[in-house]
């Protein structure tokens, strides 16, 4: 689809106003991508709650200067370069990982953006690496439970020896 100037001047605001509103956000190489696969992309993200959009490198290069994110230059990125926001940072990009290791695009993953923070790919994949946040919660549930279980059962041991001690007494009175 053709944009005109005027369509592609208001594409570039809108872009601007999304990077400044959402400072989370990933770079993607969607290069060899089929439709069914593309769709099938958006779809996942979708469920998610992420947005997901090809955009033209030179577009992205004006919003990213307007928008004062100069970390990267767009136009040096290889392939098509589309864009995902989301509010779950890590569920974005592990989405997105998890899609690309499926369908064998290694080169998907580009770079990203963490609350306004320029990460490279290699920051990424560690990223898409981590355990998602309610993953994270229960295991800090679990040691906090496991230390609060502890502290109970050396408080209560104290009680237990006397229980002992004075039935001991007890038997051997009686």
């Amino acid at each position: 689809m053709v944009l005109t100037k005027q369509e592609k001047i208001q594409l570039v605001k809108d872009l601007i106003q999304k990077l400044q509103k959402e400072k989370t956000f990933l770079i993607t190489n969607f290069h060899g991508l089929s439709s069914k696969d593309a769709n099938e992309l958006r779809l996942r993200l979708f469920d998610k709650g992420i947005e997901y959009r090809a955009i033209k490198k030179s577009l992205i290069a004006k919003a990213f200067q307007q928008a004062q994110l100069e970390d990267f230059d767009i136009k040096k990125a290889e392939g098509q370069i589309a864009l995902a926001w989301g509010e779950d940072g890590i569920d974005l990009v592990k989405t997105v990982s998890q899609f690309a290791k499926e369908k064998k695009l290694d080169d998907m993953l580009v770079a990203g953006f963490l609350n306004g923070t320029f990460l490279p790919k290699e920051k990424v994949v560690t990223l898409s690496k981590l355990p998602s946040i309610e993953t994270l919660r229960a295991q800090l549930v679990g040691v906090l439970r496991g230390s609060l279980v502890g502290l109970m059962n050396v408080l209560n041991g104290n009680q237990r020896k006397l229980v002992f001690v004075l039935k001991a007494i007890a038997d051997a009175k009686a």
